[in-house]
């Protein structure tokens, strides 16, 4: 899993399925979107300027309109059940 933790900076996080079921635990939502990694991945997000871009970038989703974590949530959800 790829972590953002500011512009120019994303770490790579290795978590195994029992560290995915502690943060399901937490509270964290995982939403299994379909998409194909842009072959330029890390280029591009190393320039995104916050979670929610590097986000729409990893997905390869062009909405300039959402912005907050909450609309993309919702737009995950929906692309989401497409499938």
């Amino acid at each position: 899993m790829y972590q953002f933790i500011h512009r120019h900076h994303i770490a790579l996080i290795y978590l195994t399925p029992h560290a995915i079921g502690l943060l399901r635990g937490g509270g964290w939502r995982f939403i299994d979107v379909p998409c194909a990694f842009p072959r330029d991945f890390m280029r591009g997000a190393r320039a995104c300027l916050s979670c929610v871009e590097f986000s729409k970038h990893a997905i390869g989703l062009r909405a300039w309109y959402i912005i907050t974590p909450w609309a993309l949530y919702k737009k995950a959800r929906r692309l989401a059940r497409r499938v």
